[in-house]
Parts: structure tokens; sequence; C-alpha cells
């Protein structure tokens, strides 16, 4: 029933089971921090070994070797993006200049033309 007080065995029984709860628990968090401190032991062992420390060297070498090759692969395609921009701009003119001309030689002949049957 609700609002009664549990006979003294039972209020025992519950101060033993807390107990035994708080103890499961702090032997579950020593060997969790046994765990952790192990893992960083083995860590800090690797990072001592020759063995690793020349894979991390060699990692790094590579990581270095594929940015300086990112950066010319860059440079190379700014440098042919400028190239065919100049060379747009080149042909651009060409054209420009070949329609000037032929303009320039249609309207002669057109002035030839005209004088021609101005004169006849």
């Amino acid at each position: 029933m609700l609002g009664v007080e549990l006979p003294n065995e039972d209020q025992t029984f519950l101060k033993m089971l807390r107990l035994r709860s708080l103890g499961l628990l702090r032997m579950q968090q020593r060997s969790f921090s046994r765990k952790i401190k192990q893992k960083l032991l083995r860590s800090r062992q690797q990072q001592q070994d020759p063995v690793v420390q020349m894979q991390q060297q060699e990692l790094q070498l590579k990581t270095q070797e594929l940015q300086h090759k990112m950066q010319l692969d860059t440079a190379k395609l700014q440098l042919e993006a400028e190239k065919i921009k100049a060379t747009n701009q080149r042909e651009g003119a060409k054209l420009g200049v070949k329609l000037a001309t032929d303009l320039d030689n249609s309207q002669r002949a057109d002035q030839q033309a005209g004088a021609k049957l101005g004169v006849n």
C-alpha cells in the first residue's frame, strides 16, 4: 500500500541492495579506468616504437608529396586556362581584322562599281 513504511527487514534488504549496486558500479568504474590506462600505455609505447615512427614519417612524406602534386596540377591548369584565354583573344582579334578588311574591300569594290557606272 502507498504511504506505508516497509518493515525493518525490507529496509535492510534495500540498503544491502543499494550498497551492492554501488559496489558493482565502483568495480565497473575501476575496470573501465584500468582499460583506459592500458590503452593509453599501449598508444604511448606504439608512438615510441621505431617502426610506427617510420610509418608516420612515410605518411607525412606521402601527404606532402600529394599536396605538392596538387599545387603543381593547379598551377598547370591555371597556365592552360591563361593560354586558352590568350588564344581566344588572338583569334578574336584576327577575326575582327579580317571582318574589317573584308568590309573595307567590299566598300571599295562598291565604290569602284559605282564610279564605273557613273562614268559610263
